[in-house]
Formats: C-alpha cells, sequence, structure tokens
C-alpha cells in the first residue's frame, strides 16, 4: 500500500476530477532509503578497499581521467627507450 496525496495543475478548473495529479509517496520514500543505502555501501566498499585498483567506473574519487593516466605510464614503462624498463 502507498500513499496518494493529490497536486493540482496549474491553470485548471478545480471542479473538475482531471484538474488534479495523484502523487505516490511510497515509492518516492522508498527510492530515497535505496539511494542512501547506496552511497553508505560505496563508501564502505571504498575504505574498505573491496574494490580492486584497477576499477575506475562507479567510485566516488576516480575518473576515466585516472584510467588513460594509469594506461599512460605503463606504456611509457614498457616502451623501449623511454624511462625506465621492467
Amino acid at each position: 500500500m502507498s500513499i496518494a496525496v493529490a497536486l493540482q495543475k496549474p491553470n485548471r478548473d478545480y471542479s473538475k476530477p482531471r484538474s488534479y495529479r495523484l502523487i505516490q509517496l511510497l515509492k518516492v520514500l522508498g527510492k530515497t532509503l535505496e539511494r542512501i543505502q547506496a552511497h553508505r555501501l560505496s563508501y564502505y566498499a571504498v575504505k574498505y578497499k573491496f574494490f580492486p585498483s584497477t576499477q575506475y567506473g562507479g567510485i566516488s574519487g576516480r575518473s576515466a581521467q585516472d584510467a588513460v593516466m594509469t594506461i599512460t605510464h605503463h606504456m611509457t614503462l614498457k616502451l623501449p627507450g623511454t624511462m625506465i624498463e621492467q
């Protein structure tokens, strides 16, 4: 079950039922709580290093730019005649 709230549509004749819009409050509350949980899980996963160091997508503080810089760094180390060969 959910709670429905009737909101008036702008510039309408409010004597007609079609002039109102029903909003379900339970789904909005559920989505909000789900988002809070997702942020908490993400925080703890990063804090306790559940993600590998090579994963960049979907992690706060890591971007596509970081991935490109990592690849560029590894390529520079492996190419002959550049910096250090391992």
